[in-house]
């Protein structure tokens, strides 16, 4: 079972001042057969997207959608911190401290933009919109990631190790496409050997040691 993940970890102490935001899929569905759903579906389920992927409908009632997990957190790291934080008695009890692993398609930091492009233009596309929302998703995952480390005591209890997709090409992010071209896969395959990927592997390895 999942549902101590479903709210903000204090949240229990003050139930009355913080709300559900989450539901644990195989309690809320076990009618449903929850445990046998396929790994395409729930995909596809995640998978929601502008003009492209319409949202998937869910067998509840009041009749709800589902839309992309992305649109509220890219990367998972909100849940990584609940977890961490719930369990953080036995984590500084049991172990030297946890390691995040986070793999992008684009750098951390990027240039100022020089083209011009005001933001209520940028949000007219639908990629821009969606870039722009994980943009903002990392200044609020950094935060998070800092109220992390102080509650583990700081001091390196905390280690995030980032791999970034940097395209041999040259632009700006990876590909968004549903098919990926024999040179495209082959991109992704070799940036495992980039400087900076090959860094990340080193310090995840001497972590784990």
């Amino acid at each position: 079972g999942l549902s101590y993940l479903m709210r903000p970890v204090s949240a229990y102490q003050q139930r009355d001042f913080f709300e559900i935001d989450g539901l644990d899929f195989r309690r809320f569905f076990s009618n449903h057969d929850a445990d046998s759903i396929r790994l395409v579906t729930a995909l596809r389920l995640n998978a929601t997207y502008p003009f492209i992927l319409p949202n998937c409908g869910l067998p509840t009632l009041p009749y709800k959608m589902a839309m992309d997990a992305g649109f509220r957190d890219n990367f998972g790291t909100t849940l990584g911190v609940r977890y961490v934080s719930y369990f953080k008695d036995w984590i500084q009890a049991n172990t030297s401290g946890v390691v995040f692993i986070q793999i992008n398609g684009w750098d951390k930091l990027d240039m100022i933009e020089s083209d011009g492009r005001g933001l209520f233009s940028s949000l007219l596309s639908p990629l821009g919109a969606t870039f722009r929302s994980i943009e903002v998703q990392d200044f609020e995952l950094d935060t998070q990631l800092a109220q992390l480390d102080a509650l583990l005591g700081g001091v390196g209890k905390l280690q995030l190790v980032r791999f970034v997709y940097r395209n041999s090409k040259g632009s700006e992010r990876a590909s968004v496409s549903f098919h990926l071209t024999q040179r495209e896969k082959n991109d992704i395959r070799s940036a495992i050997f980039q400087p900076d990927n090959q860094n990340g592997l080193w310090r995840v390895a001497l972590l784990l040691n």
